[in-house]
Parts: structure tokens; sequence; C-alpha cells
């Protein structure tokens, strides 16, 4: 243990380091001791995930929503073991592992890397070459043999003969190789897109059989769950952003029946933005969920003890990670949590800050109050950079009181701001949303 006014060592110094990670965390494990059940994060819109299932007599398709780094999949982890306890069968993947984060999504892609990843986390029967390849390639395969579809696409090369269609040799990884030419090529999507858009009924129908195959042998139906996670990671760059945010949108409004499967009850996660689009009219069996970030500040017009146990539940979140009480004293841990405005990444982005800053400048713990301030005062910089349209919406949604009615065009802007955590969505009787404490300081706002 480290006595006061003493210099930890860089071997501590890179176990707190390391303990800042915010991978998710399985609270289904034994061994996992950092989860801490913060009462405003995701835990009410899992939990109400869960019941739709469990009181289900057909299969549901859910929608979840909430910023990157927010604890969402770690709660959807705790759906899984909850799930599993009450007899489910359930996998969970990360869709970003099979599309381009940074480009427009077509449904023709997206069903194509949802049936690769269902194949790599449930497993399957595998066939022969002379069935067409293994896994869901071949089945792709053999769709574009029967409607006699050429395709330039590694894995699913194909000429049509006058004696049908002609298929390249296809190497022993095609699954591999699919996913990674949908992730990374432009121009395999675009092949994809062009010769299977006007058969996307067939190609659906073969997604649906395929998961069908994956389900397990004491699951008849309905009793197996596929959590889609990652779809709120999609984001383009500055030339394309809106054209991304318009992509997603379309897949879970226009093409929402082809998200649907008889065989699974199915978990999207998906963009803040959809909880302003046709909100209550979206056809799947719940409202998109909202996963909120635990709020520090009270709401205006509340009072001030309203925020006490959320800075109490996430002094927890730290002392499970940080000897805590020998780094900080009196109100310093508080100010950092006020500074991440309760939202987990940012907080563990200030305490990687603390620490780094302790090694870089050879402090003694506990740290004085300044060497505090120099920390929030780094990550804050970051905050800085914004656009007048954003310093716009923000000084407006400063000014009021957390309500926030966007028109249509700001949509895409409103969930910019929420994706990069310079606007904080909250739930605490209803939505409301406040501006990140660090993105405040940046505006000269108190």
């Amino acid at each position: 243990m480290i006595a006061a006014m003493t210099m930890p060592s860089r071997e501590q110094l890179r176990e707190w380091s390391a303990e800042l990670t915010l991978g998710p965390l399985d609270p289904a494990d034994p061994k996992e001791t950092r989860y801490v059940p913060l009462a405003e994060a995701g835990r009410a819109a899992v939990d109400e995930l869960r019941a739709t299932i469990e009181l289900a007599i057909d299969t549901t398709t859910q929608l979840l929503s909430g910023p990157s780094g927010s604890g969402k999949t770690t709660e959807l982890y705790r759906l899984r073991g909850r799930l599993e306890s009450a007899g489910y069968h359930v996998a969970i993947f990360d869709i970003g592992s099979y599309v381009n984060e940074s480009s427009p999504i077509d449904v023709t892609e997206f069903l194509i890397a949802l049936a690769l990843g269902a194949h790599d986390v449930l497993g399957g029967p595998e066939m022969s070459d002379a069935e067409g390849g293994p896994g869901f390639v071949g089945r792709l395969r053999r769709l574009l043999e029967r409607l006699r579809i050429s395709v330039d696409v590694p894995g699913l090369s194909a000429s049509v003969s006058r004696d049908g269609v002609e298929f390249a040799a296809m190497g022993t990884s095609v699954e591999l190789e699919l996913q990674r030419e949908l992730k990374s090529s432009e121009s395999v999507v675009a092949e994809l897109r062009s010769k299977l858009t006007y058969h996307l009924g067939q190609l659906y129908q073969e997604v649906a059989d395929f998961l069908r195959t994956l389900l397990p042998a004491d699951d008849p139906g309905q009793g197996s769950v596929l959590i889609v996670d990652g779809l709120e990671k999609l984001r383009g760059t500055t030339e394309n952003d809106v054209a991304v945010q318009e992509s997603v949108q379309a897949l879970f409004v226009t093409h929402a029946s082809k998200l649907k499967f008889r065989s699974h009850h199915m978990v999207y996660t998906v963009p803040t933005s959809l909880q302003f689009i046709s909100p209550g009219a979206l056809p799947f069996d719940s409202r998109v969920l909202p996963v909120p970030v635990p709020h520090v500040r009270p709401r205006p017009g509340q009072p001030a003890g309203t925020v006490a146990t959320t800075i109490a539940q996430l002094r927890e979140v730290v002392a499970r990670r940080l000897p805590a009480d020998e780094i900080f004293t009196g109100q310093q841990l508080d100010q950092v949590i006020e500074a991440s405005g309760g939202h987990l990444r940012d907080l563990f982005t200030l305490l990687r800050q603390v620490v780094n800053l302790t090694l870089r400048r050879s402090l003694t713990l506990p740290l004085r109050d300044e060497h505090v301030e120099e920390a929030i005062g780094l990550v804050a910089h970051d905050f800085m950079k914004m656009t007048a349209e954003q310093k716009a919406f923000l000084r407006q949604v400063a000014a009021g009181d957390g309500t926030v009615d966007p028109q249509e065009s700001e949509v895409p802007l409103m969930a910019r701001l929420l994706q990069s955590h310079m606007l904080l969505g909250h739930l605490n009787g209803q939505d409301w949303y406040e501006v990140h404490p660090l993105a405040r300081r940046a505006l000269g706002l108190p």
C-alpha cells in the first residue's frame, strides 16, 4: 500500500492504467468484481428487453440505443446471463466486424453480414465444396446460381455460361474472405448491391433459412436470442455523415420486415437518431429503448441532492479499479466525476490522464488540487473542437430546461453530438439532455 506523500512506481501506475480500459464486463461471470449496477444506466432498458422476450409467444425484434462507451454492451452481457438462466440460448456479436462503419449501409450487405456474424457466434453445419462451400457462403453461391447471377466477388466469383453459372475455385477460408471484403472493399459491396437489389426477397429467405439451421437441437423455436451490437457506431466522415445516418434509418424504417426472423428473438443496438425518426411508429416489438448517461448535475429546477446516489455509485466504479483514497483527497474524485458528466468512457479518460500526469510529472500522492485540475483541463481541450453550428445548438440546449425538440433538419447534428458526448442524454422520469460539462467549459458556460 502506498503511504501518504509518496511516489507510486511505474509498475503500479501501469497496473492502474490497465484497469481503466473500458472493455465490456460480463456481470454473469462470477469472477467479475468490477461491475456496479448503475441505477440510471441501461438496466431498465435491458430489463424491458428481457421481459418482452420472456412474455412473448412468438419471436420478437427490439431496438436499444445509447452512445458508444455508455456501458451498453456490458448491460447486454447482463441480459445474456439473465436469459440463459431462464433457459434461452443467447449469442451476441458486433456487426462492425462485418461492415464498413464509415460508409452508408444497404440491406443487401447487412443481411449477408448478419448471416456471417451469426455463423461465427452460433456455429452450424458445414457443407462440402460440392454443395457450394462452407457456412453461409455456400448457401449464397447456390442462390446466385439459381438466379443465374454473375458476380465478381472473392469467394463468389462466377461467370454465366451456356450451361449455367461457373464459379471460380474457392479457398478454404471464404467466410473470412467475404467478411474482409464486405468491410473494406467498396467495389465488392457495390457489386453485391447491384446484383442482388432486385432479389432481396430471395436473399432474405436464404438468411432466414440459414438462421434456422443454427438453432440448437433442443430449441424448436422461440428459445434463441441473437443480439446484433455495434450499429450505433456507424458514422461517416464529414463529407458523408448524413448519408450514413440516413442509410441506417432506411434500414430500420424501409426494410424493417427484413430484420425480423421467426427462428430467433432479435435485439439490435441502433443510433440515437432513430428515437426521433417516426417515434412510436417503427414496426418493432418495443420503442427504441434508450441507454441514458447517469446524470451528475441536477436538471435545471431540481435540487442538488438528486445526484447524490449517482455520484456515490460512480465513486464505487472507480474504487473497484483504483485505490482512490490514496490518489485523491477531499472532493477531488467528485470533481473528476462531475467533469465526466457521468459518461463512463469520459470518466475513465479523465482518470487515465490523472495516472499519466502522475508519471509524467513524478507527482507524489495524494494529488494536489492543481494537478487534478490540470488533468481535467488536458481532457477538456478535446471538447474545444466544435463547428459554429455545433456551438449554436449546444448553447440553445444549455439555455433551456433540458427538453430538446429538434427540427427534422437538426436530427443528424443532434445525433453526432450525442455520439461524441458533447450532448448527454439522461432519463430521470423523462428524457432530458444537457451539454457535457467539458463542452460547457469550452463554450464559456457556467
